[in-house]
């Protein structure tokens, strides 16, 4: 592989602290009913539109644009902060980096969030690309985001693998034609990644290293 591409929440870190007080923040203050915990980390990675309509069963743009409006004011404050690295993603990323692998993350979440967060992390410099929700006209599971980083990779889609832990995210991979590894650390079981056609399951994202050797 050339190049590998990431999903980012549930893959290569949690932010659902950060996500949880959030979702509640924009829920109370538009005096609706506060999902639980387990309820809104299994909306993580949807987008912020769909991630509303989903919790409260509002389909109106005006509410599903405010919520998501008021989510990002918060979301300034706390995400960083709240957002931790999953144990040895580091030393993998790292570790693809030294081989000359092209690195690359497609995600719902912004890109302004995505960037300050590994800057934080001291990572930033080891993405060629960086593909936020806010930065494409459709999100996944339509493949824009990936075909946007395909190109500013320079790979073509067979030479690259992308890795996520959702449902959008095998389906984002297989209408963009690129190979497709499931992890495990997110809130989607095996048999639903497998039903939908996930041939490579990892536990953890450490096991990819061994994947990109192939």
């Amino acid at each position: 592989m050339k190049a590998v591409l990431f999903d980012f929440d549930y893959t290569l870190a949690d932010a659902s602290r950060g996500i949880i007080v959030c979702v509640t923040h924009a829920l109370t203050v538009m005096g609706l009913p506060v999902a639980s915990h387990d309820v809104i980390r299994r909306t993580i990675g949807l987008s912020l539109p769909d991630t509303f309509s989903r919790l409260s069963g509002i389909d109106e743009e005006p509410a599903r644009a405010r919520f998501k409006e008021l989510y990002l004011e918060r979301a300034s404050e706390v995400m960083v902060g709240l957002t931790e690295l999953f144990p040895g993603v580091r030393e993998t990323l790292h570790s693809l980096a030294a081989r000359e692998v092209r690195l690359g993350i497609v995600s719902t979440k912004t890109g302004a969030t995505l960037r300050k967060i590994l800057a934080k992390e001291e990572l930033l410099s080891l993405f060629g690309v960086i593909i936020g929700g806010d930065e494409v006209t459709r999100t996944k599971p339509d493949p824009e985001g990936i075909h946007r980083a395909l190109e500013a990779l320079e790979v073509q889609a067979h030479e690259c693998l992308y890795i996520g832990d959702a449902v959008m995210d095998v389906e984002a991979a297989r209408r963009a034609g690129t190979a497709f590894a499931a992890v495990l650390t997110g809130v989607t079981p095996r048999h639903e990644l497998e039903a939908l056609g996930a041939a490579v399951i990892l536990e953890r994202l450490t096991d990819l290293d061994l994947v990109a050797r192939v």
